[in-house]
């Protein structure tokens, strides 16, 4: 076992090849673990036929982390997440809409102010009423992640348009938008779990559906709507 502070959890973590790659900035001296990752290789290529067994194991470590990570008032969502000025903007969408491409414009209008924190699964907690975003290992396809954190600023449910528009999602649009982006667990008490967290986004108006055209002008629209800006 190798341990790892992820989302201010102490994780003992059972690992190689790729996950244990990207889990290396994250690595801490043993101590008591909050989780604890076990992987069987023989188990996870039956739930992931076509994968390789680096890939397996990828998505396992990840499967198991964000189970247990709904017993700390978290959660995980599909989404590319940019850090600015100490804040947390996710791009939520099924694969190819251009979350991260989006992201990326990000980057390139705010600079050194801005950086990628996760590009695939960042894990949300909620500590002393505050909800914080975090990188972790999992960042699908790219290695872009880091270890920190940043306080929720907005959760984008994104899709393509020709003209880029910004709004607040409510009520049972923005759940589902959520739950359409994440793992809906087994465990009747976890489900539960993941339902009070997404309450709590939507309650405390934190999801927008957007539109982009994936032009440079889409920041400044996704930006002032996240701040109430006319």
């Amino acid at each position: 076992m190798s341990f790892y502070r992820i989302a201010d959890l102490n994780v003992a973590m059972d690992t190689f090849g790729r996950t244990a790659r990207q889990s290396e900035a994250y690595r801490i001296p043993e101590t008591t673990p909050d989780v604890v990752i076990r992987t069987d290789p023989v188990a996870a290529k039956k739930r992931y036929p076509t994968f390789s067994a680096d890939d397996c194991e990828y998505m396992e470590t990840s499967a198991q982390f964000y189970d247990q990570l709904l017993d700390f008032d978290g959660m995980m969502l599909h989404a590319s997440c940019v850090a600015l000025d100490g804040e947390a903007y996710l791009f939520s969408a099924p694969s190819g809409t251009g979350k991260s491409t989006h992201a990326q414009l990000w980057l390139k209008k705010f600079g050194d102010r801005a950086r990628i924190l996760n590009d695939d699964k960042p894990a949300l907690r909620w500590t002393d009423g505050e909800c914080y975003v975090y990188g972790t290992p999992w960042s699908g396809k790219t290695t872009l992640n880091r270890n920190e954190r940043a306080k929720l600023r907005g959760i984008a449910v994104l899709q393509r348009s020709e003209d880029n528009f910004a709004e607040p999602l409510r009520g049972t649009e923005a759940i589902f938008g959520i739950l359409d982006q994440t793992v809906r667990p087994l465990s009747g008490i976890r489900t539960r779990a993941l339902m009070r967290c997404i309450d709590r986004l939507v309650s405390g108006g934190f999801v927008y559906r957007i539109g982009v055209n994936l032009l440079p002008e889409s920041v400044d629209i996704v930006y002032r709507a996240m701040h109430r800006e006319d």
